[in-house]
């Protein structure tokens, strides 16, 4: 697959047209690791902008579980799925065709990326969100974490590996012209330990 229009990035281009937030079901969760997992998801569906004098403007996108996505899903949504591969069954059912993955159990980092499948995007987030705040916000640098989930997704490029919280990058790039990981990248990404490249 080779980037052109409609398949180049970067990552807020996954919710840019028709998308569906999904949390994973498997790996045996609790009742209160399930309901965590849909927080999550539903945290990252929750849009709402303070316009000023305009508004408040509120827009709900579907989340659902990977053990309700629909076909249709598939040919018409991009899908913003949340998990690894041991705990989201979509995210397992693509494994192969992915180029990477947070390795299971880590914690303390965010792997974001997004990725071509069947002419739409995924949005792989694994790990911490996103959207978590730093641990320490001694002063307004960084990214700013009074917008929304959304519009932060406009500060990132391609693929981002943070500890901690996204101000704390470890690696943020672009996947090169045939979407895969530049070398230099890839060395980063693996000495990283926490990260499986295919």
């Amino acid at each position: 697959v080779a980037k052109g229009p409609g398949a180049e990035g970067p990552i807020n281009e996954a919710v840019s047209r028709n998308h569906v937030y999904v949390y994973g079901t498997a790996g045996n969760p609790s009742q209160d690791e399930l309901a965590s997992r849909r927080a999550q998801a539903a945290s990252a569906a929750d849009w709402s902008a303070d316009r000023g004098m305009m508004g408040r403007l509120m827009i709900f996108p579907r989340y659902l579980s990977d053990k309700e996505l629909r076909q249709s899903d598939y040919q018409h949504s991009n899908l913003v799925l949340f998990g690894t591969s041991g705990t989201n069954d979509v995210i397992a059912k693509l494994a192969d065709r992915l180029p990477m993955h947070l390795k299971e159990g880590t914690t303390g980092y965010g792997l974001l990326y997004i990725y071509p499948v069947n002419n739409r995007y995924v949005l792989i987030s694994s790990g911490l969100p996103w959207w978590t705040p730093p641990k320490k916000q001694t002063q307004q640098t960084g990214y700013n974490f009074m917008n929304s989930k959304i519009d932060m997704l406009k500060n990132f490029q391609d693929f981002i590996l943070f500890k901690d919280s996204p101000d704390n990058v470890i690696i943020q790039g672009r996947f090169d012209n045939n979407w895969k990981i530049p070398a230099e990248a890839a060395a980063v990404l693996k000495a990283s330990g926490v990260i499986e490249l295919k």
